[in-house]
């Protein structure tokens, strides 16, 4: 998954992923108890680690830090990339289910406060508060506006200047992952129907209902074709976006739930078991597997992936950041 990078001012720049400059519009990130690998180096854990809130499900990079959403405390850690410190929490909603990063602002969608909250990245502060229905599950970013469902069939569109709704759009199948083409359609899951549907961010009509493996949650794109990760059907749908099928069906492990890219390989992450996937997407064909716990979001920071576990021991969720070898 490409990600913003700094410029020379500071200020948040283009997309980058190996060396290649892309529209912000592509960015999607996730995340939890968060372990770094390097794609190309190192697909091993060092024993640096990082504790975040209780149970982060996913997670954002803004181009300096990374946020994660503690799904079992009202929080959004902050969390240093470099350093592998935590810099802080901010105070949310409980549940969060999902980060997504606008440019400026991360936004936060938490399932039990049926809201989404806009955190300003530079002062650490929730600075708006969008009430929703219930049980937000997903958001996304068109480089323009901020998408979040909730409840069984409701997708709403916000104005991130003005944090109006600016639109409200009813489906079915209790959609969940959001993950823009880069051009024109918002693609997402739809957990319950397991299919995958696109919105025309112009015209909001809904059209599509591919069928991929049961249960799909997260949903990442590789410049050509749109990927789930199917978290009941153990595998990973792979969908060309010219025609809007699915060519290709990988075997994964238990319970696939993140998903990203990282300019070369697409990565999966098995919530219930079935450790960290890459698949060379030229090929299909899963290249390595690593065993880790319980990992759920995972994201690419432009050199590392960040992997978050959710695991349970003793008094909680204890969530980690390791720097790879």
């Amino acid at each position: 998954m490409p990600v913003i990078a700094e410029d020379k001012t500071g200020e948040l720049g283009a997309v980058t992923v190996e060396g290649q400059s892309f529209s912000a519009k592509h960015v999607r990130f996730i995340p939890l108890w968060a372990h770094t690998l390097n794609p190309d180096k190192s697909e091993s854990l060092d024993s640096g680690f990082i504790a975040t809130g209780f149970r982060p499900q996913r997670c954002a990079f803004d181009g300096r830090f990374l946020w994660t959403g503690d799904t079992a405390t009202t929080t959004v850690s902050k969390v240093d990339p470099t350093t592998k410190t935590k810099r802080g929490a901010v105070t949310i909603g409980s549940g969060a289910t999902d980060v997504v990063f606008d440019g400026t602002y991360i936004w936060v969608p938490c399932y039990y406060a049926a809201n989404v909250y806009k955190i300003d990245v530079k002062k650490s502060v929730v600075v708006t508060t969008v009430a929703l229905g219930a049980n937000p599950r997903g958001a996304g970013f068109d480089g323009e506006h901020v998408w979040v469902s909730y409840g069984a069939s409701t997708i709403v569109k916000i104005n991130p200047k003005t944090n109006a709704i600016v639109a409200t759009l009813v489906t079915s199948g209790t959609p969940y992952g959001f993950q823009f083409d880069g051009v024109r359609y918002m693609y997402f899951t739809q957990n319950g129907a397991s299919t995958v549907s696109k919105i025309d961010i112009n015209t909001h009509a809904i059209t599509g209902a591919i069928a991929v493996g049961t249960s799909p949650t997260d949903i990442c794109f590789d410049g050509t074709h749109m990927w789930t990760a199917n978290a009941g059907g153990s595998s990973a749908s792979k969908i060309d976006i010219a025609t809007d099928t699915v060519v290709a069906t990988v075997s994964l492990g238990a319970g696939p739930w993140g998903a990203c890219f990282d300019g070369k390989n697409m990565w999966f992450s098995g919530a219930t078991g079935g450790g960290i996937s890459k698949v060379d997407i030229s090929t299909n064909a899963v290249v390595s597997t690593i065993a880790q716990g319980q990992p759920q979001g995972i994201a690419f920071d432009g050199t590392h992936l960040w992997v978050m576990n959710y695991e349970t021991g003793g008094s909680g969720v204890y969530n980690y950041l390791v720097r790879a070898n």
